[in-house]
């Protein structure tokens, strides 16, 4: 958990919120959308959102020990992984 890497795909779910962002942005009203990790990715996830227009409801934190606290505070969870590990995160 926590990395922003290749194989975890972040780029995938960045493409969907700009889809839905720019097709049915009364979607997201309400929402916000947190990334939790460091990686090889993780500037250029930035800078991708910063220019796609998505900082008002998404924003990224470091790694923690604590990031579970915050999976079992939210109504979703999204994994766009190569390999899914579900049983793992539950």
């Amino acid at each position: 958990a926590g990395a922003i890497v290749a194989y975890k795909r972040p780029h995938m779910f960045i493409n969907s919120l700009v889809n839905i962002k720019n097709s049915r942005p009364d979607l997201l009203t309400g929402w916000k959308v947190i990334f939790i990790g460091d990686g090889e990715l993780s500037e250029e996830v930035r800078s991708s959102i910063l220019q796609n227009g998505l900082s008002d409801f998404v924003e990224m934190r470091p790694s923690s020990n604590t990031y579970h606290e915050l999976i079992n505070r939210s109504m979703v969870h999204v994994s766009t992984q190569e390999l899914d590990h579900f049983p793992n995160l539950v």
